[in-house]
């Protein structure tokens, strides 16, 4: 993979992480709001996010992979968020 390839990845991967950030926000305090448990909120949280960044080192180790397969991958877990990334 060439360094732009690697920038673009890179570039790619940061945004993913910024528009999940936000959605798990939205989430995050919609359920606290409706008086979720914090507990049960944080795990929810740490676990999409270890899902997601699995996904995108994945999509490094592959060949085959492209943004939009990490942003069909990140869409599975988010929806709401998918129309700002494609």
């Amino acid at each position: 993979m060439g360094i732009s390839a690697r920038i673009s990845m890179t570039q790619a991967h940061l945004f993913v992480l910024q528009v999940l950030d936000a959605t798990l926000k939205e989430i995050t305090s919609a359920l606290l709001e409706s008086d979720v448990n914090v507990k049960l909120v944080a795990s929810l949280r740490q676990k999409v996010k270890a899902k997601v960044k699995a996904v995108l080192e994945a999509s490094d180790k592959t060949k085959e992979s492209n943004k939009r397969h990490i942003i069909q991958k990140v869409s599975a877990v988010c929806p709401r968020r998918s129309t700002l990334i494609t």
